[in-house]
């Protein structure tokens, strides 16, 4: 049923404003840019339907130049090893941050 749920809100992105909350951690869409704050050593996963999508970021370990994202999966694994985050993007995508702390 969540699978499901996640498929149409992909699917119908740019449609909705949604801050979503679970166990986990919080998924977020961003419509051109964000600034996350007080978010260290927190997983982070950027999910993009659309493959020509250009994505910038400061704030992870592995920051995106302007880049597009192949797969739906192509985003995740990554953590905020700054402080604060940033991601600009041309199209609506969903961020996941988790409340899970990775410990160095």
């Amino acid at each position: 049923h969540t699978i499901g749920n996640f498929s149409i809100i992909l699917n119908e992105l740019s449609n909705f404003n949604l801050t979503i909350f679970t166990d986990s951690g919080i998924f977020y869409t961003i419509k051109k840019q964000n600034e996350f704050e007080n978010i260290h050593n927190r997983y982070i996963s950027i999910f993009s339907p659309i493959k020509v999508n250009k994505i910038t970021s400061s704030g992870l370990k592995y920051d995106l130049k302007n880049k597009t994202l192949k797969d739906i999966h192509s985003g995740t694994l990554n953590f905020a090893n700054q402080k604060n985050v940033k991601i600009i993007t041309e199209y609506k995508i969903l961020v996941f941050i988790s409340n899970e702390i990775k410990i160095n």
